[in-house]
């Protein structure tokens, strides 16, 4: 298959550099959280087309704010497809709400560098903050996963399951008799 020179075909390529590319106009995607979450970052508007899981509610929530388009797969034709990449990229309004999201998702107080370096000051002003630590970290792998509570509850499904059944034996036999 010959392709054009602007396409490019690999196994991977780095979504989020590619999304940073000055000439990239729209971001064609399932709508998963981490892709939605480049695509703001990079001020990318969006075409979803979900399958399953966060990624229709996440789709959703773009077309409502209003930086992307959703098309549910049912819905995929090449004229529905075509008129949403049509839209998208001659609406300006698509665009602008990416950039309006995009600035919103950047501004933060400090840069996560500057805030690994204060939490890893803070971890050594305060001896190791072991008040921090998960209480999980100590439990053995019985503890941690809740064998005791499944033993329980299967236990418990088991002794339901066994007295419903024989309730109907008990019920069914008084049938037979009358």
């Amino acid at each position: 298959m010959k392709l054009p020179q602007n396409v490019k075909v690999g196994s991977w390529l780095p979504q989020n550099d590619i999304l940073a590319h000055p000439n990239v106009k729209l971001f064609i995607t399932h709508g998963g959280l981490h892709s939605i979450e480049e695509a703001v970052y990079n001020a990318k508007p969006v075409i979803g087309i979900p399958f399953f899981g966060d990624q229709f509610s996440n789709m959703r929530l773009v077309e409502k704010i209003g930086y992307g388009k959703l098309i549910t797969f049912d819905q995929l034709t090449e004229e529905s497809f075509g008129n949403a990449v049509e839209e998208v990229i001659t609406n300006p309004a698509f665009k602008d709400k990416a950039m309006i999201q995009s600035r919103m998702y950047r501004d933060q107080s400090m840069k996560p560098l500057d805030r690994a370096i204060y939490w890893i000051e803070y971890v050594i002003r305060n001896d190791g903050a072991q008040y921090l630590k998960a209480g999980s970290i100590g439990l053995n792998t019985a503890q941690y996963f809740l064998f005791d509570v499944t033993l329980f509850l299967l236990l418990l499904t088991a002794i339901i399951v066994w007295l419903g059944y024989r309730g109907i034996v008990k019920v069914s036999s008084k049938c037979k008799v009358d």
